[in-house]
């Protein structure tokens, strides 16, 4: 079932929160902000809440299809957050759900960290469980020069650069790490880090389509993203001819895997 908790204040005290685990990576400011607005957290279950995955076994490629639009919703009114923000959070939120399919342990979580210092949004901080929770927050929940009169770009947004630091843990432990650099795209730069982690730092060849639409009053509307990724065994000329955008998501993932050449 779906369960919405808020456990205020139990600093270093969440199952599988990085705060114990991955201290030591970060400012101080930013450890009581990480307890603090990690405390609220939702489990994915439900219709507008999953993750699927396909598996072409002739192709050897996986296509791996999260939706987290009720997750994304919840959490960013819960922390008040304008339309940009909420943009931005969903994308984050997507991406770390792809991200963690291969969390084991049912403690063990995997943490996205971004910091686009300076820039009007600054970063984000998402995590996901091996068990489905999903918690994360903006560093700014209000950019007041978009916020309801635009949609900026990401340039505009994230500034012209940032970094992407994917950290997976266990509670007191770090089970591996990886930081991507990467300069801003005009769309799509978090799918872009996503694929260059799973590159650089897996050396796993994977294609990331985000999407995520709010309207100028902040309301979500969708939420969704998919990861196709060829094995080592796998076909890379059909890999090479998979094409992915973000506005193809709106249709079902049975639809998209056609598109794309993988039988469901």
């Amino acid at each position: 079932g779906r369960t919405f908790s808020f456990f205020f204040l139990r600093l270093c005290r969440l199952t599988g929160c990085p705060t114990s685990s991955c201290n030591s990576l970060l400012p101080p400011f930013h450890r009581l902000a990480l307890a603090l607005t990690l405390s609220i957290c939702y489990t994915i279950g439900g219709m507008n809440n999953e993750r699927q995955t396909y598996f072409d076994e002739n192709k050897r490629i996986e296509a791996v299809f999260a939706d987290v639009q009720e997750a994304a919703a919840t959490l960013a009114k819960a922390h008040l957050s304008g339309p940009v923000a909420t943009r931005y959070l969903a994308q984050a939120l997507v991406a770390v759900s792809l991200a963690a399919e291969n969390l084991s342990a049912g403690r063990e979580t995997l943490s996205l960290r971004a910091d686009f210092s300076p820039s009007p949004l600054d970063g984000f901080l998402v995590e996901a469980t091996a068990e489905g929770t999903l918690r994360g927050y903006t560093k700014k929940k209000i950019l007041e020069e978009f916020d309801g009169i635009s949609r900026p770009s990401d340039i505009q947004a994230l500034g012209k650069g940032g970094t992407f630091a994917f950290i997976r843990s266990l509670p007191g432990k770090i089970v591996s790490s990886g930081v991507v650099r990467l300069e801003t795209a005009k769309r799509g730069t978090i799918a872009l880090a996503l694929e260059a982690y799973f590159a650089e730092s897996l050396q796993r060849r994977a294609k990331v389509a985000i999407l995520a639409e709010v309207d100028d009053e902040g309301e979500l509307s969708s939420a969704r993203g998919v990861k196709i990724e060829c094995l080592p065994d796998g076909d890379p000329d059909a890999f090479e001819a998979v094409e992915l955008s973000p506005r193809a998501l709106a249709a079902s993932p049975r639809t998209i895997l056609k598109k794309a050449g993988i039988p469901r």
